[in-house]
């Protein structure tokens, strides 16, 4: 019998260390891919990917005290990189955003020049 649970403790171990290498591999493979793709993301896959993020965030943090030092830290470091990769983006949008408003004023003062040719 005591053999059988220890056998149990030993497996239990073993799967418990692996399911949270696979959280790091699996949070580490949707960043790599989001930073080789992100160009040609739409707000779905963004959307996708803040959800997918944020729920192994969540099981990262109800299971905080399961990981190692060194687990947390390489955790900690692909959410950074996921946070930096987030704010490039909307960066990005903001800049878009600051193209088409310079466009529109430009054309407002296309606008004003041809009223003002056209009234003298």
């Amino acid at each position: 019998m005591k053999i059988f649970i220890g056998f149990v403790f030993i497996l239990f171990c073993f799967f418990s260390c692996d399911f949270q290498e696979y959280k790091i591999s699996k949070l580490k493979k949707l960043i790599e891919k989001a930073e080789k793709n992100s160009s040609k993301y739409k707000s779905e896959d963004w959307e996708r990917l803040d959800k997918e993020v944020s729920d192994l965030e969540l099981e990262f943090n109800q299971s905080f005290d399961d990981y190692s030092e060194i687990e947390k830290k390489e955790f900690n470091k692909l959410l950074g990189r996921y946070k930096y990769l987030k704010l490039k983006q909307g960066l990005g949008s903001i800049g878009n955003e600051l193209n088409d408003a310079i466009n529109q004023i430009q054309g407002v003062i296309e606008g004003i020049n041809k009223d003002s040719l056209e009234n003298k």
